[in-house]
C-alpha cells in the first residue's frame, strides 16, 4: 500500500504516466512460521475469521498481485477497462505502543479521517471499508473500533466491513494489493461480497455501539449513484495505510458511448453495429478448434469490447481468421461454416508473413466517393471525428468554406446540403478527410 501511494502521488506530480504496483509474498523459510507461532499470532486450526468471536490468529498465505495506475484522463482517452479510482490515498505510522504486535486503535483513526479530509471526500459518503481484519484477537477489535469511531453509523443502517483475509489469509507484504484488487473489482462489478467463515462479532468489540457490520451477503450498489469504499493495510511493523477508491462514473468508453446499437455473444439474435472479429492458431487444426469453442461462447459484455479485447490483448499466431459480424446468430454462422470448411463472404481467413509487413496507404484522387461515406464512423468513432473536424477546421482557414457545413458530409442526409459529392471541389477533400481519418 505504501508503494500505491508513490505511485499515485508521483502521477499527481507528473514524475512519470503509469505506474505498475506489484505485491508478492512467497513462504520459503518456515523458521518464519516457527517463530511467529512461537509468538501467538498465527491461528492454530488454521482458519481466517476476522472480526468473529472465534477468531484466533492469522493464516500465512502466498500470492501476488499487481495493478497499473494512469491517469483517469489517459485512461478514458486510451479506451481502457477502467476499474476504479482512486480518489486519494495516506500512509502513517502505528507510534508508540507496548510491543510490536499491538496495533494503535487512536492512530489508525486519526489517519482515516486525516485522509478524507484532505481529499474533500464526507466520511458519510463511504459505503463499505475493506478492513485490515487479520483474525487476531487484539487486532480486529482495535481496528473495529478505530472504523466505528471514524465512519459508524445508526445501528439500523451500520457501515459495512469485510476483509479478504477470510477468503485468502493473510498475504503479509502482499496483503494490501489484494484488498485493494478486492475493492476495484466490486466497485467494477458494482457490487459487495461478502466476508466468510463469519458467524458472530468479536465480544471485544460492540459493533451495534459503533455503528458498523460485517458484510455477510451480497449486495449490489444503488444505481445512479457514485460509490465511495475505503481500504485499510497495516504493516506488521506499524506502518499504516489507507486509500479510498470510487466507482468509475464515466464506466462506459468512449466507444460504448458511441454504440448505439450493441449485441453480445451467445445465443440471442439481436443485431446491432458490425464488427471485426480476429482469431489465431499456430496451426490450421489449432484455430479451426479455437472457432468451434467460440461457437458456444457468450458473454454479457459489449461484443465490440470483446473483440476489441481480442484483437488488442491477445497473440496474434500465424494462422488468422477475420469474422465480420453485426449479430451472435451471425459470428455463429459464420464460424460454423469455417469450422466445416465451408467458403463465407463474412469470414476470412489466411497466413500471415513471418516477417513484419510495412503499411502503406495510397489516397485515391477521385471517383472512389459515395453517398454517406464516412458517417457511421463518425458518429462511432471519436478519434476518426476528431481527425476529421481537425481536417475541417485547417480546410476553412484555406478555403474560407467549411465542407462538413457546405454538404453535411459525415453528419447529416436530410438532402439540403449545398455542394454534393458530385462537385470535383468536395469529393477530393472528402476522400482526403476520410483517408486521413482512416
Amino acid at each position: 500500500m505504501t508503494a500505491l501511494h508513490l505511485g499515485c502521488s508521483s502521477l499527481r506530480n507528473k514524475e512519470c504516466s503509469v505506474a505498475i504496483v506489484e505485491g508478492a509474498n512467497v513462504l520459503l523459510m518456515p523458521e518464519v512460521t516457527v517463530a511467529f507461532s512461537a509468538m501467538g499470532v498465527l491461528s492454530p486450526d488454521g482458519f481466517s475469521c476476522p472480526f468473529d468471536a472465534s477468531a484466533n490468529g492469522y493464516v500465512r498465505s502466498e500470492g501476488f498481485g499487481a495493478i497499473l495506475l494512469k491517469p483517469l484522463s489517459d485512461a478514458i482517452r486510451d479506451r481502457d477497462h477502467v476499474y476504479s479510482v482512486i480518489r486519494g490515498s495516506a500512509i502513517s505510522d502505528n507510534g508508540f505502543s507496548q510491543s510490536i504486535t499491538m496495533p494503535s486503535s487512536g492512530e489508525q483513526e486519526k489517519l482515516m479521517r486525516t485522509t478524507y479530509a484532505r481529499f474533500g471526500v464526507p466520511l458519510s459518503s463511504v459505503m463499505y471499508v475493506e478492513a485490515h481484519g487479520t483474525s487476531t484477537p487484539v487486532g480486529d477489535p482495535a481496528e473495529a473500533e478505530a472504523i466505528g469511531k471514524t465512519f459508524g453509523r445508526r445501528p439500523a443502517s451500520p457501515l459495512k466491513i469485510g476483509s479478504a483475509k477470510s477468503n485468502f489469509g493473510h498475504m503479509e507484504c502482499a496483503a494490501g494489493m489484494v484488498g485493494v484488487i478486492k475493492t476495484a473489482l466490486m466497485l467494477d462489478r458494482r457490487a459487495l461480497c461478502p466476508s466468510v467463515n463469519y458467524t458472530k462479532p468479536s465480544p471485544k468489540a460492540d459493533f451495534d455501539e459503533l455503528g458498523i457490520s460485517v458484510q455477510t451477503e451480497v449486495e449490489t450498489f444503488p444505481d445512479n449513484k457514485k460509490v465511495t469504499l475505503g481500504v485499510n493495510s497495516f504493516g506488521f511493523g506499524g506502518a499504516l495505510a489507507h486509500v479510498i477508491m470510487e466507482d468509475n462514473s464515466a464506466k462506459k468508453s468512449v466507444r460504448q458511448s458511441y454504440n448505439k446499437r450493441g449485441w453480445q455473444f451467445g445465443p440471442s439474435d439481436q443485431e446491432g453495429d458490425f464488427i471485426i472479429l480476429p482469431l489465431s492458431g499456430k496451426s490450421p487444426d489449432a484455430l479451426r478448434d479455437l472457432s468451434a469453442k467460440w461457437l458456444t461462447y457468450k458473454d454479457e459484455k459489449d461484443a465490440i469490447n470483446v473483440s476489441s479485447w481480442v484483437a488488442t490483448r491477445r497473440n496474434h499466431y500465424q494462422n488468422r481468421l477475420a469474422v465480420v459480424t453485426n449479430s451472435g446468430a451471425k459470428t455463429r454462422e459464420g464460424l460454423q461454416g469455417y469450422v466445416n470448411k465451408m467458403a463465407a463472404d463474412d469470414v476470412i481467413t489466411g497466413t500471415a508473413q513471418s516477417s513484419r509487413p510495412k503499411v502503406c496507404f495510397v489516397f485515391p484522387g477521385q471517383g472512389q466517393q459515395w453517398d454517406d461515406m464516412g458517417r457511421k464512423l463518425y458518429q462511432m468513432e471519436p478519434v476518426f471525428m476528431d481527425t476529421v473536424d481537425t481536417c475541417d477546421r485547417i480546410f476553412a482557414r484555406v478555403s474560407g468554406w467549411s465542407l462538413l457545413q457546405k454538404t453535411g458530409l459525415f453528419t447529416s442526409s436530410d438532402g439540403t446540403a449545398e455542394l454534393t459529392l458530385d462537385d470535383m471541389i468536395v469529393s477530393q477533400p472528402a476522400i482526403l478527410f476520410t483517408q486521413l481519418g482512416l
